[in-house]
């Protein structure tokens, strides 16, 4: 069917710079969610230059760019489908006196504070082909990754209900393991498949 009265439109090509000069007001603020979706698929296409099927882990990327596709990827979507949270990435500071200097900035992919300022989430996001690795013929978790998680739990608020979780996409193994710290600390280790992403419980 024709729509002869959007005669005077025309068809764009999709850029980041198209997407980034939109702005949202009263009179098309319904628009939003729905523009937001449109700009995370986009820029997720964005890695392949083939028609048909793909996968992020077969494209010809470095491991970087794909991370931080991947960190964007899931702090676009906790900020559009979810309603409970703040979302933010958050510097934190080391509780360490000495020189500062020479230490490493500790930022988090997705920091989400519950509304009733009591409960914490962590996310960190890892674009790994593999979610474990080998030690001395042993399967076990990225141990950087644990580490640089748990660093990030134990500088916040002692008094906050807390839980990290170390996000990987599914490649071939599905996980979702938890483990408790304390009884107000968590830590989980989950993969999501970005084949069929919905929201999990978070």
């Amino acid at each position: 069917m024709q729509l002869d009265y959007l005669h005077e439109t025309r068809d764009l090509s999709l850029t980041k710079q198209i997407f980034s000069r939109i702005y949202f007001e009263s009179h098309n603020m319904h628009y939003k969610r729905m523009i937001h979706l449109a700009r995370m698929l986009f820029e997720l296409k964005l890695v392949s230059h083939k028609q048909g099927k793909w996968s992020l882990f077969t494209t010809e990327l470095d491991e970087r760019t794909r991370n931080g596709i991947f960190e964007r990827f899931l702090f676009q979507f906790y900020m559009i489908e979810q309603k409970d949270y703040r979302v933010s990435s958050e510097i934190i500071m080391w509780g360490l006196d000495g020189n500062n200097a020479f230490l490493p900035q500790m930022k988090t992919d997705v920091s989400l504070s519950h509304k009733n300022g009591q409960e914490k989430i962590i996310i960190d996001a890892k674009f790994y082909k593999n979610v474990s690795q080998e030690y001395f013929g042993k399967s076990t978790f990225h141990s950087h990754n644990m580490y640089q998680l748990f660093t990030y739990l134990m500088h916040q608020e002692k008094d906050l209900e807390l839980r990290g979780i170390l996000i990987y996409p599914k490649n071939i193994t599905d996980v979702n393991e938890k483990y408790q710290w304390s009884e107000n600390i968590s830590m989980e280790v989950m993969t999501v498949d970005l084949d069929n992403f919905v929201e999990r419980d978070i």
